[in-house]
């Protein structure tokens, strides 16, 4: 969109790192999205204008970098844009986050101080943001108290609660040891118990002086094609002759790589581990996951359903929803034994978990509505054949993260409230 000093919106200002690139535009929100390999910083200015005389709270999220910016000293009645006041550091991220998650890292600087504001006054904001990778997003929202004036408005939020299904989780661990490393290579192999029947997977020569990263870059592969898994922490461990650990690499008589997974899986990951030595005269000892090592703890499965109170406070339950439904599909659930839910909840992850076998948790994020939000429990299937299985206990949980009647969201700030800068 083209940009013009005093529009409603946001003026963005764009460069490259390396200067060469830079441009100018308008943004009808405080939330931005962007792909691409250049590493840039953007940033975005403008006005303020306060719906209603109260508290104000602004929380931000972004990847990978950013800081908010605000003055609330020097208040104009008209739209200033000669003049940029002083403004304060508010809210900060040093690194990245997943978009939209202000609510689980309250220490960590995402979240303003309430700030008292008058309704009608103007105050400037400025955001930063710092592109480095593939992906890129920012996004400033804002809580306002008391809600009596603004709580019909179409963009607020009048409740948001967290639904979930947690399980006390452990997870496969396995272990390869190497005494008297030499710097030699080997292979590990992988019996996989994912194929009928089981076949042998090979990962790439590894030194047996590996870097923990290195390590886990070999083995990486078959977790992706078999397992559709894209992380695992690999720890490696040096040590002495007298078994005591070491970061001298002079005194390591043995090291011990020990491999995690951070998704449940049935069963084993690998029926069975070996090494071939290709360079490398040192011996090989394995604690494989049923050998030594340990079993993950059972993955959930099944259907759960959700039960929310009608506006004349009656309970309904939604249809059956499987454990690995995605927002989509959990909101469809809702609307279709819900309808007073139509185009008034919306459903999001809250990357509690990073797999759905590890646990169920979303955000039911409320807007529209002119009576108080239905309170909503997450619960074992009442009827499918199929019951929620997973490490018991199953622990079903609502936790209300702003209560109604409390504040009202606004995410992102809407346009209504915003008007750009010079």
């Amino acid at each position: 969109m083209g940009y013009q000093p005093g529009q409603p919106g946001l003026k963005r200002v764009k460069n490259n790192t390396d200067s060469t690139k830079s441009f100018v535009d308008l943004l009808t929100a405080v939330e931005i999205f962007e792909t691409g390999s250049d590493t840039y910083k953007e940033e975005i200015s403008g006005w303020f204008t306060a719906p209603a005389s109260g508290k104000y709270r602004f929380l931000l999220s972004c990847d990978d970098g950013c800081n908010l910016y605000f003055n609330n000293e020097t208040a104009y009645a008209g739209t200033p844009l000669e003049k940029r006041p002083n403004l304060k550091l508010i809210a900060k991220r040093g690194w990245s986050i997943g978009w939209r998650q202000y609510f689980y890292n309250k220490e960590e600087g995402q979240r303003s101080e309430w700030i008292t504001l008058e309704k009608g006054k103007q105050y400037f904001m400025m955001a930063e943001s710092t592109k480095f990778t593939n992906m890129d997003h920012l996004t400033v929202s804002l809580e306002i108290e008391p809600v009596d004036k603004i709580s019909r408005h179409p963009k607020a939020s009048r409740s948001m609660q967290q639904l979930a299904l947690d399980q006390v989780n452990i997870f496969e661990e396995w272990r390869i040891t190497v005494s008297s490393p030499d710097g030699g290579n080997y292979i590990i192999n992988f019996l996989n118990p994912t194929t009928t029947p089981a076949s042998l997977w090979q990962s790439d020569e590894i030194s047996n002086t590996a870097n923990a990263q290195t390590f886990k870059n070999k083995i990486m592969p078959y977790y992706q094609k078999f397992w559709k898994m894209w992380d695992l922490d690999v720890k490696r461990t040096m040590f002495t002759a007298n078994g005591d650990i070491t970061v001298d690499a002079s005194q390591m008589v043995t090291i011990t790589y020990t491999v995690t997974l951070k998704k449940l899986v049935n069963g084993f990951s690998v029926n069975a581990i070996s090494v071939k030595k290709v360079t490398t005269a040192s011996t090989f000892t394995i604690a494989s996951p049923n050998n030594g090592g340990v079993q993950s703890s059972a993955p959930i499965s099944g259907f759960y359903q959700i039960t929310c109170t009608d506006p004349s406070g009656a309970p309904v339950i939604s249809t059956d929803i499987k454990y690995d439904s995605s927002p989509v599909w959990i909101a469809n659930a809702l609307h279709k034994s819900m309808p007073f839910l139509t185009d008034k909840v919306e459903v999001l992850y809250d990357y509690k978990y990073a797999y759905w076998e590890n646990g169920v948790s979303f955000m039911l994020h409320f807007t529209g509505l002119d009576y108080a939000p239905p309170v909503c429990q997450i619960h074992p299937s009442y009827t499918n054949a199929e019951p929620l299985t997973g490490n018991e206990p199953v622990a079903p949980s609502t936790k209300v993260i702003q209560e109604f009647g409390h504040t009202i969201l606004f995410e992102p700030i809407t346009l209504d409230f915003l008007t750009s800068d010079a």
